[in-house]
Parts: structure tokens; sequence; C-alpha cells
């Protein structure tokens, strides 16, 4: 049987700009599972479990569907170094995740 630990702060949504975000990338790096109980924005809710980086972050919406539109996005915010995060669509998400394999590298 395992343990259980909560991370609880009374500033907000915790990892999200506050050095929370190390126990949960820590977390991550070591297997274990992360659990973020959502909130009133999705947004927040995914980055506080990512275990990415989130002291700033860029949140920039649907992705665009038009494939040109789209890579130069995936390029230019690669660029700033930043987690960056995007919605899209459950029937375009294969291919964005195909788009992101062959645009960016791995890391």
């Amino acid at each position: 049987m395992g343990f259980k630990v909560a991370l609880v702060s009374d500033a907000g949504t915790p990892t999200i700009s506050d050095p929370g975000f190390k126990l949960t990338q820590a977390a991550h790096t070591e297997g274990i599972a992360v659990e973020a109980l959502p909130g009133p924005c999705a947004v927040t809710t995914a980055v506080s479990a990512s275990g990415f980086p989130c002291e700033r972050f860029s949140f920039m919406g649907y992705i665009p569907k038009n494939q040109t539109e789209k890579e130069d996005l995936l390029i230019r915010s690669a660029a700033t170094g930043q987690t960056t995060v995007f919605y899209d669509s459950p029937n375009r998400i294969i291919r964005t995740l195909d788009t992101i394999n062959e645009v960016l590298d791995e890391n």
C-alpha cells in the first residue's frame, strides 16, 4: 500500500508561479502519478499537474487548423523556451501531435 500526498495552497492553484512545481516535476521524474483537482480553468489545472516549468507559461488558445500557420506557431512557441499550452479538437489531436513531432526536436 502506498502513500498519498496533497499539495494545498492558500494562494491559488499550487505550482503555478510558485516553487510547488518542483515537487510535481520530481514526482513525474520518479514515475509517481500526479492528479490535479479541476478548478475553474482547465489550463491552470493541466499546467499545475504537468511537471513542466510554469513560473511563466503561454496559453495560445486553439492551435490553428491551417498547417503552415500551425507549424509557424509551434516554431515560434518553442523558441521562447517557455511551457506553451494549446487547445485542440479531439478530431485533430493525432494530426497535431504528428506535426509537433515533425516540426520540433525531441526536446
